[in-house]
């Protein structure tokens, strides 16, 4: 069974950047349809043959762990199952101090093919076992290429609702959201923006060349001169931590510095204190609403608001980060392509899509497999070191 993948909230994802606000917009569900209607804007993605389990802080959507469907229904192969899901669950409750989850299974198999709901047996057993641990979901639910249905609504039809109701919805997204094996592939290029890019990345190179570039004063910049290059270096790659989407000029500047030792050195690490800021920020927070249950509702969230803007922060540079990555990436020639596609995996595997990081670390492998940073990123990716959520090493 392989590891959940953990999205956090997010709306209208596409592989370009894409604007992250420090406090994202409310997508209100009312029905079943509506909340199928938002998961992929909750997630960012949609993958058949998948379990998704929404998180929740109160009545709204925490985040989102996502999980390849057993291979079968047989009852050994279920019990292991819902044993080690169930385990994620709880896990995820203790540690981020969340509420009754939301599950979806997003079947391939259709209502039709099935006789049935999709993986009713899988449903019955979940919903036992959360039962009996305690944990009660607010929805369990299937979506299928023909149809969909609550496994808890008792009264629906044999071969589902229609899918028009969920598109229907004011929760639907407005233009496709990508699918999971999107993520994972570089974007095909534009002949235009590719020569936009290449004169931009000219004119870059010319001006780096020029005497003036890199000097500092000394009456103005007291620091020592060392700190001073890593302190430009840092405003440089600004942008790629910063959610929008990137001009010609912006994308040849982060490429000319990404390519460099200092800085895709500067890079790793921006990322890992972002993803580190994020855990770290979201564990305390988890442990305070445990403490305090004494507050009105209304103080709750707004101190609960309050509390989850680091959080929101630091993993808003974290995805930025990925979205500009695979949006610079196949812009680079292919010999200079190896650290940025590395880094990009890196940042996928820190926002929790491991299938996606995998991906991105395999093409970084194909392309230059003996690079420092393609070592050090795979590294970090096969050993699961770095624990940003509910991932376990692997």
């Amino acid at each position: 069974m392989h590891q959940p993948q953990i999205s956090h909230t997010h709306s209208d994802p596409t592989l370009a950047p894409h604007a992250e606000p420090t406090s994202p917009p409310v997508i209100r569900c009312e029905t079943t349809a509506d909340f199928l209607a938002a998961l992929p804007r909750l997630v960012g993605f949609t993958a058949p043959d998948s379990l998704f389990i929404v998180l929740f802080s109160g009545s709204r959507a925490h985040g989102a762990m996502r999980v390849d469907l057993p291979d079968d229904e047989a009852p050994t192969t279920l019990d292991a199952y819902i044993a080690e899901l169930i385990g994620w669950v709880a896990h995820a409750q203790q540690r981020h101090g969340t509420s009754r989850p939301a599950i979806v299974v997003s079947s391939a198999l259709s209502f039709a093919d099935a006789g049935e709901i999709p993986w009713r047996r899988l449903a019955g057993r979940l919903d036992a076992g959360l039962e009996r641990a305690g944990i009660s979901p607010r929805e369990l639910c299937c979506l299928a290429p023909d149809g969909w249905a609550s496994y808890l609504d008792l009264a629906a039809p044999p071969d589902g609702y229609p899918l028009s109701i969920i598109d229907a919805s004011a929760a639907a997204p407005t233009s496709s959201p990508p699918t999971l094996a999107d993520l994972g592939r570089l974007r095909r290029v534009p002949r235009s923006e590719r020569a936009a890019f290449a004169r931009a990345l000219t004119r870059e190179r010319s001006k780096r060349a020029h005497p003036s570039f890199g000097s500092f004063s000394a009456a103005h910049e007291p620091q020592p001169a060392n700190d001073r290059r890593e302190r430009h270096l840092r405003e440089r790659l600004g942008p790629l931590f910063a959610p929008g989407h990137r001009t010609p000029a912006e994308c040849a500047s982060l490429v000319i510095d990404l390519c460099t030792d200092d800085g895709w050195a500067c890079a790793f690490g921006e990322l890992t204190a972002a993803a580190f800021a994020a855990h770290h920020a979201d564990t305390s927070r988890a442990d305070e609403s445990r403490v305090d249950d004494t507050s009105r509702a209304g103080d709750m969230s707004r101190a609960d608001d309050a509390a989850r803007a680091p959080t929101r922060a630091a993993l808003g540079r974290v995805v930025a980060a990925s979205d500009t990555l695979a949006f610079i990436a196949p812009l680079v020639p292919r010999d200079d392509r190896a650290a940025i596609v590395a880094l990009c995996a890196l940042a996928w595997w820190l926002r929790g899509l491991e299938s996606v990081a995998a991906q991105h670390i395999a093409a970084a492998r194909r392309l230059d497999a003996g690079h420092r940073v393609v070592g050090l990123a795979d590294e970090v990716i096969r050993s699961g070191s770095f624990p940003l959520t509910t991932r376990r090493s692997t």
